[in-house]
């Protein structure tokens, strides 16, 4: 994970690198379902994007 932090430039302070490894694992696997299933998950989340 450090590799990735230095490859795209990031500084993220020692403390709180365990959070962020969270939410970025949390957030690539979230993509992964959406890629998946992307008309199921639209619909899903739809109601939440419009006004």
């Amino acid at each position: 994970m450090n590799y990735l932090f230095d490859s795209m430039g990031l500084s993220v302070r020692e403390e709180w690198r365990a959070e962020v490894k969270h939410y970025f694992m949390l957030s690539a696997r979230m993509a992964k379902v959406l890629e998946a299933h992307p008309l199921d998950m639209t619909e899903d989340l739809a109601p939440v994007f419009r006004p």
